[in-house]
């Protein structure tokens, strides 16, 4: 029998883990066909009980199981850390505040089952949400696309199902600052999506707050991108072009008389010498942009299970 897993980060969701367990319990037991399963909670450093609350559906349920961070680490080095944990063969990530709806897993599952590597959650808006996040998302995936070579479609989250070949892919990456659906867009695998409208909060407040969202961006962009690195070399071509404008005037107004005894060596001396800095710059940047890439532990490559037509894996992947 096939296993899925469940992975859900969780920082102060005491009210909402049984909540979740249930929907998620009453959402597979209704599914036609049976699955063997497993609930994986991540405690992200959580200051209110969840641990406890976890531990009292472990006593009751042998799908349930518990990652404790020592610390607040942050959604996506728990995200990372329940996914390094999965055992199932494919593996669904959710939040814990029951945004993402549980009664899509179904859906998931069946598209799973029909070959697919990686399912897509894509959000087409939020209940509750304020207009100001909502432009700050909006903007965030038009600058991030803007400067990423691995586009990022607008409204998908960590809400996915990613097949056992993608997980072992993105887990062998072992970025320590990981941007995952960043990373997951890095692999390239072609994914199923399904629309959804994300919900309420059931309980609770959220803490990720404009601060943290903030971070994500920067890490995301920091994470997808050198092209900040390349900001020297460009605003130099752009100084540059300047300097031979200005130049030409220089010696223009020189020409025609009556300018202070200096003044044209000062300017052109001031000038060439700040093109000359910011192209060393912009060098140098290129350079770092290389240490960047090679330190960055992405695999040359990442390819499919090699093709057998006699195996049913064979068949999945064809």
């Amino acid at each position: 029998m096939k296993k899925f897993s469940v992975v859900v980060p969780a920082h102060n969701e005491e009210k909402n883990v049984g909540v979740l367990f249930e929907e998620i319990k009453s959402c597979i037991d209704a599914m036609p066909e049976k699955y063997d399963w497993e609930l994986i909670f991540v405690d992200d450093g959580s200051r209110d009980d969840t641990v406890g609350a976890v531990k009292a559906l472990i006593a009751i349920s042998r799908n349930v199981r518990l990652v404790q961070l020592s610390r607040n680490f942050g959604h996506q080095a728990a995200l990372m850390a329940g996914l390094t944990a999965a055992r199932g063969d494919a593996v669904i990530s959710m939040d814990c505040d029951l945004q993402h709806p549980p009664r899509y897993v179904p859906e998931m599952i069946r598209l799973w089952s029909e070959g697919a590597l990686v399912v897509e959650m894509e959000r087409k808006r939020t209940e509750g949400i304020s207009f100001a996040k909502h432009m700050f998302s909006v903007g965030f995936y038009k600058f991030i696309n803007k400067l990423s070579t691995v586009p990022i479609r607008e409204g998908v989250s960590d809400f996915r199902l990613l097949d056992r070949v993608a997980v072992d892919a993105l887990v062998r990456i072992n970025d320590p600052k990981p941007f995952i659906r960043g990373l997951i867009a890095w692999l390239g695998f072609k994914p199923k999506t399904i629309h959804y409208v994300a919900e309420e909060r059931r309980h609770g407040v959220p803490s990720y707050n404009f601060k943290k969202s903030l971070r994500l961006a920067h890490q995301a962009l920091m994470s997808l991108s050198h092209e900040p690195l390349r900001f020297s070399i460009y605003a130099s071509a752009l100084l540059f072009a300047l300097c031979i404008i200005y130049l030409v005037y220089v010696v223009a107004v020189t020409m025609r008389g009556g300018v202070i005894p200096g003044w044209p060596s000062v300017i052109i001396s001031v000038l060439v010498l700040g093109a000359i800095q910011m192209m060393s710059l912009g060098v140098l940047g290129e350079y770092v942009a290389q240490i960047f890439e090679r330190t960055r532990n992405l695999p040359p490559y990442v390819a499919l299970p090699e093709y057998d037509p006699d195996s049913e894996e064979g068949a999945k992947h064809e």
